[in-house]
């Protein structure tokens, strides 16, 4: 039963990047019930996970942004940074369909940090640089976008990965829209500059490139909603790693996170950043 279900899972995936969705729900379901009469914790978040995208291909926005943040919780629960990353990127898509692109991109940046640091080059290459690329266009920033498409496309061609057909039409408009923004010359030297850098340089230039977004205010920061989470957790007096292990991120990831904190916060040690949560209500 436990292969069956694996299997099941894999139908599901493999039926989504041909775009067939009502497949993927009925093989994602029925994977999904096989894991929980099992308890097997990481099947059912790869189940969920699979469904939400299946959700998402049928149109069903709002129950596939539900059923994704169950696969979420689910693999951080187990600590499956494999799935938590597919959930992110689902949460992302959703996001950006219901227009909300600050959390689009914290959804999609922090999925593309967590595959990058495991080593999925395929997903990254396939479904993550594009859906970035496909973001900083919605912002009205061209020449990021094609950068990014540039470094997915050199990444794809380095694997041998095609686009999914289920991805297709979207990768297309992307490109189409995206050189639409900007001259000809631009465009072009904005993609060959992306297909001469790593997935992790494009991704680095485009965050640098960022016009400053802050989340909702705290104490007049201006720190991210992640920022946020982080700090409430070092004000608990979590160490780095104990961070990194209940976010379901990396350590490196977390002290960019600490130094983008103290810069805004004017601080120089993690007392005074304690300090600051704790005078702020974030404790």
């Amino acid at each position: 039963r436990s292969q069956l279900g694996e299997v099941l899972g894999r139908l599901s995936t493999t039926a989504i990047q041909e775009g067939d969705f009502e497949a993927a729900r009925a093989a994602s379901e029925e994977s999904l019930e096989l894991f929980r009469e099992l308890g097997d914790a990481a099947g059912v978040a790869y189940s969920l996970g699979a469904l939400g995208f299946a959700l998402l291909g049928q149109g069903s926005v709002d129950e596939g942004e539900r059923v994704l943040e169950e696969s979420l919780d689910a693999a951080k629960a187990v600590g499956n940074r494999h799935h938590t990353s597919r959930a992110l990127h689902g949460l992302g898509l959703a996001a950006m369909r219901k227009g909300d692109l600050r959390v689009a991109g914290g959804r999609l940046e922090e999925a593309a940090t967590i595959v990058s640091e495991h080593g999925d080059r395929w997903f990254l290459g396939v479904y993550c640089l594009p859906a970035l690329a496909a973001l900083h266009h919605l912002e009205g920033r061209p020449e990021e976008a094609a950068l990014l498409l540039g470094a997915a496309e050199a990444l794809r061609d380095a694997i041998g990965a095609p686009i999914s057909p289920s991805l297709a039409d979207d990768y297309e408009s992307t490109v189409a829209a995206t050189r639409s923004l900007v001259d000809a010359e631009r465009f072009a030297a904005a993609w060959s500059r992306g297909r001469r850098m790593t997935p992790e340089e494009a991704l680095a230039v485009v965050r640098e490139a960022a016009p400053e977004e802050p989340g909702p205010e705290q104490g007049g920061a201006g720190l991210t909603g992640r920022e946020v989470e982080i700090l409430r957790l070092v004000a608990r007096g979590m160490t780095d790693a104990e961070v990194a292990h209940a976010l379901v991120i990396s350590r490196r990831t977390v002290h960019a996170h600490l130094r983008s904190i103290d810069r805004k916060l004017d601080v120089r040690t993690r007392a005074a950043a304690t300090r600051y949560a704790l005078e702020h209500g974030l404790g």
